[in-house]
């Protein structure tokens, strides 16, 4: 175990985080599948995730992040202790819904991230307005006009989130309106002109290998789960990542030079 001491002007919080051997990587642009994990107590619930991190990580994505709608923390936290035995190497972050949503509650979150070794990024739909505390391997992807919340987002109100995400997130996350549409391209264009050079853009909804080539001049980093997935009525209905999709996709972001 390593000690992490920040700085308390910033955080409520000090913790002792597990020792990572992760090292940082960071692709120019990246495909991350977006698991959307069940009950690990449901019969195949952690193999649902095991198996989908598979066929992600063998069909050219670059990580992936567990979801776990209805899922509590604890919960999802267990998926990942399973998940990242098994990949060991690998990208895996995490959106916890239930402590990321509507707010962020700073002293639970880094409890639980202190319990999820090797984690290599948390996903949020809130936008901090302070410093988490996170440890520094951990990359911060915080939600910026994104659906549900603010998705249509006044000039003023992009401004003002642009400049937290800033100062507090490593990836400005927005989305279209609602889960499976795109963000429309100006809206894109929008948001990397109110961000630093530092401080890249993350879609994560309506994204397919019909429009991707369009967002990758603005866009890093893909979380991608409709276009590439599908229920699978043979087991339990989960939805399971489709292998040909996701090659597919990845080939195309990963493809991708500037003019």
């Amino acid at each position: 175990m390593v000690a992490f001491g920040f700085d308390s002007s910033s955080i409520r919080l000090s913790i002792n985080y597990p020792e990572t051997t992760m090292a940082t990587i960071v692709p120019s642009k990246r495909l991350l599948p977006v698991i959307h994990c069940v009950s690990p107590w449901d019969h195949g619930g952690v193999a649902h995730a095991l198996t989908n991190t598979k066929i992600a990580l063998k069909n050219g994505a670059d990580g992936v992040i567990l979801i776990g709608h209805g899922l509590r923390h604890d919960d999802l936290t267990y998926i990942y202790g399973h998940v990242r035995k098994q990949n060991p190497d690998a990208w895996i972050g995490i959106n916890f819904l239930d402590l990321t949503t509507t707010s962020i509650q700073t002293e639970k979150l880094l409890e639980v991230i202190g319990r999820c070794v090797d984690l290599s990024a948390i996903w949020m739909d809130a936008l901090p307005e302070e410093n988490l505390g996170t440890p520094p391997w951990i990359e911060i992807f915080a939600g910026v006009a994104f659906k549900y919340r603010n998705a249509n987002a006044s000039d003023e109100e992009l401004r003002r989130e642009c400049a937290l995400a800033n100062a507090y997130a490593n990836y400005a996350t927005t989305s279209g309106d609602k889960t499976g549409s795109p963000p429309r391209l100006e809206k894109l264009r929008a948001i990397h002109g109110h961000l630093d050079d530092k401080t890249p853009i993350a879609v994560a909804s309506g994204v397919d290998a019909m429009n991707v080539q369009d967002m990758l001049p603005h866009v890093e980093i893909f979380l991608v789960a409709s276009s590439i997935c599908l229920p699978d009525n043979t087991r339990g209905g989960h939805e399971y990542l489709i292998p040909k999709k996701v090659r597919v996709l990845a080939d195309i972001i990963h493809k991708y030079r500037p003019l």
